[in-house]
């Protein structure tokens, strides 16, 4: 009897994406790290002008121009960025923001480990989520943002107030803990030390 040979099933291999690999070269890291830089110290100084000038400006956004007359020091660009950040973002908090850029540029400049950079911006995102609720517990509109007060508020509504400020010390119990590893060695050095029993003769 004849065999019949099974024949295999040919897949057909669809072709993979792959993002295009980007290199730079010194110049380039220069060039790029010199602007995220300066990018941040600019975006600095326009949260902090914004905390005094957003009453005046926050009526410009909807129209700004070259002839508005807004109050930053850094004109246009600087209300514009600020109000998006700081008033429909995190807040004061949104500075951390800034200061994660300058480093990102500061890391390309020399070069250093993009690791340690991931792990600074993962960290600093979260802690400006934190102080951002946090500010937004006092009702501190322009302190916390828009995401901050409506976090809070939700928070609130499931929670109670008490229950949110143990929420936030809970986070912030595992940021000191997660980050600074000596506070667990306290603790367990704390929670693990013989009490001593005193025996005084009468």
């Amino acid at each position: 009897m004849l065999k019949k040979k099974k024949r295999k099933a040919t897949k057909s291999k669809t072709p993979k994406f792959t993002l295009p690999k980007i290199t730079l070269n010194k110049q380039h890291k220069t060039i790029f790290g010199s602007f995220l830089f300066l990018l941040g110290i600019l975006m600095c100084i326009a949260f902090i002008s914004y905390l005094f000038s957003w009453k005046t400006d926050q009526s410009e956004i909807g129209h700004l121009s070259r002839s508005s007359n807004t109050q930053n020091v850094t004109n246009i660009f600087g209300a514009t960025i600020s109000h998006f950040f700081i008033y429909k973002g995190f807040g004061i908090a949104s500075i951390l923001f800034a200061m994660l850029i300058s480093l990102s540029g500061i890391t390309i400049l020399l070069n250093t480990s993009i690791e340690a950079l991931k792990k600074r911006w993962f960290w600093g995102v979260l802690i400006a989520i934190w102080f951002s609720v946090v500010l937004g517990f006092f009702n501190t509109s322009i302190l916390s943002g828009v995401i901050g007060y409506e976090t809070n508020d939700f928070l609130q509504d499931y929670l109670g107030k008490i229950g949110t400020v143990i929420l936030l010390l809970f986070f912030l119990l595992t940021y000191l803990i997660t980050r600074f590893k000596f506070i667990t060695d306290v603790i367990n050095s704390f929670l693990n030390s013989p009490k001593k029993v005193r025996i005084t003769s009468i």
